[in-house]
């Protein structure tokens, strides 16, 4: 088992900046029991090639290393208490409940808020809700990258929610397409191999140099 994390890092940090960053925060997080992890950081280019939602993926293995060399396939088997060279790598038990997601999201914004500080930007960001805040505001939404590729690509919408029915509305009228170009080659091929057998049959009636039986009234004439 492994846990899965995507956050983003700001955008107006230079790239080796949100990479230190990121790497800080999933050093917090896997450190003390020295749990592996893989990560991909992405600039998150829009059309025009700006950046424009720089994030990062982290996947951290709860399979804890204790220091004990096992081969691939021992490492996901179970772990033995007793003797854990003949049994697989022990788990974490630290990714769980709402204490340890409350204190991972307040580590990141006091990460990302040092970071900022000591990049010299005016920035600061807060792990808590807008209503744990105090703030009367609603919160914002993810629309996914396809509605913000639209939005960004300088179509004349009011509202971010039209850039998303138009997405779906394309999407939907792509699909649409794809099954139209589908039957358009089945029929195609249908019509094809029709000609084909026709042809074949109607051969056979004007081929007169094609051997076959002779028929019965062929025998009466020769008689």
């Amino acid at each position: 088992m492994y846990l899965s994390a995507d956050f983003a890092l700001p955008r107006d940090l230079a790239s080796e900046d949100q990479v230190s960053l990121a790497h800080a925060f999933a050093q917090e997080l896997t450190a003390d029991e020295r749990l592996p992890y893989t990560m991909a950081i992405h600039a998150g280019h829009d059309g025009d090639g700006h950046e424009h939602n720089p994030h990062a993926h982290l996947m951290i293995s709860e399979r804890r290393n204790d220091g004990v060399e096992r081969s691939r396939e021992q490492w996901f088997r179970r772990a033995n208490p007793t003797h854990s060279e003949r049994g697989g790598a022990p788990k974490s038990r630290t990714f769980h409940g709402r204490e340890w997601m409350e204190h991972a999201r307040e580590r990141w914004a006091e990460l990302t808020n040092a970071t900022l500080e000591r990049c010299g930007r005016q920035e600061r960001v807060d792990h808590r809700s807008y209503e744990r805040q105090g703030i009367d505001r609603e919160p914002g939404e993810h629309f996914g990258p396809g509605a913000a590729h639209v939005v960004s690509r300088g179509r004349d919408h009011g509202r971010l929610e039209t850039a998303v029915t138009l997405v779906e509305e394309q999407e939907a009228l792509r699909a649409i397409e794809a099954e139209i170009t589908q039957l358009e080659i089945a029929r195609e091929a249908l019509t094809h191999d029709t000609s084909d057998r026709d042809e074949k049959q109607s051969g056979r009636g004007f081929d007169r140099n094609r051997s076959e039986p002779a028929r019965e009234d062929d025998h009466i004439q020769e008689r």
